[in-house]
């Protein structure tokens, strides 16, 4: 549960990103696949960077295209997990030279990309990135909301909101009450950034239903500072209908009730008694 908002881009889901890099044959299969040198070393508890799989690759010229580029993009995500970029991004360029058909060493390459700040970059190669989706069975190919989400994340840290907007849209087409927390705030963010009223209302109305009333509270007095407080006041009658006893709530509607031209639901909000003025 959120206790604070924090307004900055950084502070946020997009912020921190990170495309998914799945191990070769340890993304849920649709189907059984036969046992490939890589799963069947995995299955004996086998560390990718083991003694026994540099010398299958080396060994086995026998092997056909597809296994060594699963072998050579295991041992590029055990690099990359291992903090050794360069040599995970050499792993990951070999694989793909044997078999460009797939996602992971692709992600390896973005992720690295990503995490030296290069977001132009990234950004660049993975719309440009072309993958058919019948790759081998042991890759974990992207989803349409994946790749979107990605290039969301990288626009998001170039700043350019009309892009993250867009990317956003193609991979939530259902809206902001599809996505996960995390992004509901991003997508609260981004309607101020982009100062769309109406799209930071419906993300403000969702998250309000969910949060502590500090957050809460917090959430509606940012778009009161906006000089959105027709947005919030309908916001605030749902939540003080949850809390009627609560004096903050109560001074929030008295106060946009009159802001807002509604004096006789201010007065009768008054009824009750005096208001406390204390928090």
């Amino acid at each position: 549960m959120i206790n604070s908002l924090s307004l900055e881009p950084q502070h946020s889901f997009l912020a921190n990103y990170k495309i998914p890099v799945v191990p070769p044959g340890t993304a849920p299969k649709k189907s059984k696949q036969p046992a490939t040198p890589l799963t069947a070393l995995q299955q004996k508890m086998a560390d990718p960077r083991a003694r026994s799989l540099r010398m299958i690759l080396n060994t086995g010229s026998n092997m056909a295209d597809a296994e060594k580029a699963e072998l050579k993009t295991g041992l590029a995500v055990s690099m990359w997990q291992a903090g050794k970029s360069e040599q995970a991004i050499k792993l990951a360029d070999q694989s793909l030279a044997i078999f460009p058909n797939q996602w992971i060493a692709h992600c390896i390459k973005i992720e690295v990309m990503m995490a030296r700040h290069k977001y132009e970059a990234a950004y660049a190669y993975l719309m440009g990135t072309k993958v058919s989706s019948r790759t081998a069975g042991w890759d974990h190919g992207l989803s349409k909301k994946e790749i979107h989400r990605c290039a969301a994340s990288c626009q998001w840290r170039l700043k350019a909101w009309d892009e993250v907007d867009k990317h956003l849209r193609i991979a939530y087409p259902k809206g902001v009450k599809t996505m996960p927390t995390g992004l509901q705030e991003d997508w609260f963010r981004l309607a101020l950034y982009r100062r769309q009223p109406d799209d930071a209302a419906e993300a403000a109305a969702l998250l309000a239903g969910s949060n502590t009333l500090e957050f809460t509270d917090a959430l509606l007095q940012t778009l009161v500072q906006q000089g959105w407080s027709g947005k919030a006041l309908p916001i605030y009658r749902r939540v003080y209908a949850k809390q009627p006893r609560n004096e903050l709530l109560r001074r929030r509607l008295v106060a946009l009730c009159i802001r807002e031209g509604e004096i006789e639901e201010a007065r009768k909000l008054t009824e009750s008694g005096a208001l406390n003025l204390n928090p």
